[in-house]
């Protein structure tokens, strides 16, 4: 893969927030999952679809799910959680006038997933698939987070699977990735820079 053939961190960012906007035909997919509370069990069935996925197109896809299903569910956490964790991290959220609230805009919850992305120990025993047994573990000790409501424990869960999805997609060739993206058209983030260079052709 040539140097400018490479995925950049920012544009798979930019792609999450692209899929999760009210815009985007998927947007309905993680809302309801919210609005029903069955988050968790969506977000494990796409962690078990991972699992079994037998193309790099298909994993593409359910590691963008997972992160933008966690991105929505972060999103839902309470100002003060976000805030806590904000000071573990040693992070200064960009916050409009001082407004608490807008502390859970999107924005600032990929800027939370970004400070993750160089560090995820959870999520990166899935990128061992010739090791079932880990994985298997994984989604126990999150089921049990789930079903125990430990709020600061799903919290960092949920920010290291997106992050380590975001982190995966990143390693997967260039042309798999955005072929995926290209669902979104024009608000791909790829799109104005293939325009340019079918152009220049």
């Amino acid at each position: 893969m040539t140097e400018s053939e490479k995925l950049e961190i920012n544009d798979i960012l930019k792609l999450i927030k692209v899929e999760i906007d009210s815009v985007s035909p998927l947007s309905d997919f993680y809302n309801r999952s919210l609005e029903h509370e069955i988050a968790g069990y969506r977000l494990l069935g796409l962690l078990c679809d991972l699992l079994e996925a037998d193309s790099n197109y298909s994993r593409v896809a359910h590691l963008t799910s997972i992160a933008c299903l966690s991105a929505k569910w972060i999103s839902g956490f309470s100002v003060e959680s976000i805030e806590h964790l904000e000071n573990i991290l040693g992070l200064s959220l960009p916050r409009a006038q001082e407004d608490r609230l807008s502390i859970l805009d999107t924005d600032n919850i990929l800027r939370l997933i970004n400070a993750h992305t160089r560090n995820f120990r959870l999520f990166i025993i899935f990128a061992n698939l010739n090791n079932f047994q880990r994985p298997q573990d994984y989604l126990r000790q999150f089921c049990h987070h789930l079903s125990g409501n430990v709020c600061h424990l799903l919290l960092l869960d949920l920010i290291n699977l997106a992050a380590g999805a975001i982190s995966w997609i990143s390693k997967f060739d260039s042309t798999v990735v955005k072929t995926y993206a290209n669902i979104h058209g024009a608000l791909s983030p790829w799109a104005s820079q293939e325009a340019s260079n079918e152009a220049i052709k």
